[in-house]
């Protein structure tokens, strides 16, 4: 298959999945299930297209073609994404570099720990609200590490009002989705840092994610919630 017929393909499937309202997924799991039925000879040449896209941006792609490679690859795919963020990197513009470097911590990649470090430095000097979704992905590879940057940040923004967090309760339900059922304590052991480094700012912080959790059940709580909860509260 050529390159220009396959993301002719990519083209008619987007056209089809306009009007979907699940970002994406339907659109990436269709895409996905034809290229696994596809012949092999085929589908090795799909998997170089798929790469290249992400690294060019020949075809206007990039970004379902990473969803793609995620969704074909898992975890094989992050060393590869390792690669061609360290090779096209420079040229790249935050969400492109973003993108691929939560592709791999997503993807619990812990080999290049100082990429994410220095990713989220940048993003925390430049103020973008792009550091605290990388953050939380680290407490999953590298709890330590994670939870120190975590609660630093929640110490020191928490009750600024031009914060994200002040008035963003989504930021806090992304954290309870992600470190909820982590086996590190790491939720708790965030809301316990802040409130030693900065008591005002660890107090309201208690309060977000204790309404987080609550609400992370619909409804129904479980017996961990319940208990991280009762914890949280002290």
């Amino acid at each position: 298959m050529e390159e220009a017929e396959f993301f002719n393909i990519i083209d008619d499937f987007k056209r089809l999945h306009f009007r979907d309202n699940d970002n994406g997924h339907s659109l990436v799991k269709e895409i996905s299930i034809f290229i696994n039925d596809i012949e092999d000879n085929d589908k090795i040449m799909i998997y170089r297209y798929l790469f290249h896209e992400i690294s060019s941006n020949k075809n206007g792609n990039w970004r379902i073609c990473l969803e793609i490679v995620i969704d074909l690859f898992k975890e094989s795919a992050a060393p590869k994404l390792e690669n061609i963020y360290n090779s096209f990197s420079v040229d790249k513009d935050d969400d492109w570099r973003e993108d691929i470097v939560m592709a791999m911590l997503q993807l619990k990649y812990a080999k290049p720990i100082d990429l994410y470090k220095n990713s989220i430095n940048y993003h925390l000097q430049n103020r973008t609200g792009r550091a605290f979704y990388m953050i939380v992905q680290l407490c999953r590879i590298d709890s330590l590490r994670g939870i120190e940057i975590m609660s630093d940040y929640f110490a020191r923004f928490m009750t600024a009002t031009d914060c994200f967090e002040y008035s963003n309760d989504h930021h806090f339900s992304y954290l309870v989705y992600w470190l909820a059922n982590e086996p590190n304590n790491c939720i708790y052991k965030i809301v316990k840092q802040t409130c030693l480094k900065n008591g005002v700012s660890g107090g309201l912080l208690k309060q977000k994610i204790i309404d987080a959790l609550s609400k992370s059940s619909n409804g129904i709580m479980s017996g961990k919630i319940e208990k991280l909860i009762m914890r949280i509260k002290g």
